[in-house]
């Protein structure tokens, strides 16, 4: 932005201005040509967005910067716009193995660290720990739609008995 001089925007006509009140001049966005100056009017638009600044002016600099596609009009365009169904749906699909895959390799290193199991052991362990939770919750997710919540509680209590009984057996191994 070419700096202007307090001796030069002094020297601009009233009609530089967005806005003559009592406390002065506000907002100068024309250059002395009475050429529109785009960055002194980005500049106006940015002290509009304080609201400490004086608002007088204010429809002026907005009608300016739509013109010049400034302003509220470009705002629109930053908007987020609503993913259907469907693209949510092609998201999960990257994310949820993503997820699984980074919980697997957690779980795996948490395993092999807390016991003294071989490591095929331990992947076993773990595979088929992500088979029951996968298979549960699928069966969950498939009775709430079906509006059967019986069978997602049966289902939940199943991966309780399930993972109790494989800690158990896990336990009982690494112990003797």
């Amino acid at each position: 932005m070419a700096t202007w001089s307090s001796a030069y925007i002094t020297a601009l006509p009233d009609s530089a201005f967005a806005c003559i009140d009592s406390e002065g001049r506000h907002y100068p966005h024309h250059n002395s040509s009475g050429a529109l100056d785009l960055p002194h009017l980005r500049a106006a638009l940015s002290r509009l967005g304080d609201a400490s600044n004086t608002q007088c002016g204010k429809g002026h600099i907005m009608r300016h910067a739509r013109a010049e596609g400034m302003g509220e009009s470009a705002q629109k365009a930053l908007k987020a716009t609503v993913i259907d169904d469907d693209a949510f749906r092609l998201l999960a699909i990257p994310f949820g193995a993503i997820a699984v895959g980074v919980t697997f390799l957690l779980s795996y290193a948490a395993l092999q660290s807390a016991t003294d199991a071989q490591p095929q052991q331990v992947m076993l362990a773990n595979l088929v720990g992500f088979l029951v939770f996968a298979v549960t919750s699928a069966a969950s997710v498939i009775s709430a739609r079906e509006g059967r919540p019986s069978l997602a509680s049966v289902s939940r209590t199943w991966v309780a008995q399930i993972t109790g009984t494989c800690a158990a057996s896990h336990s009982q191994r690494i112990s003797s």
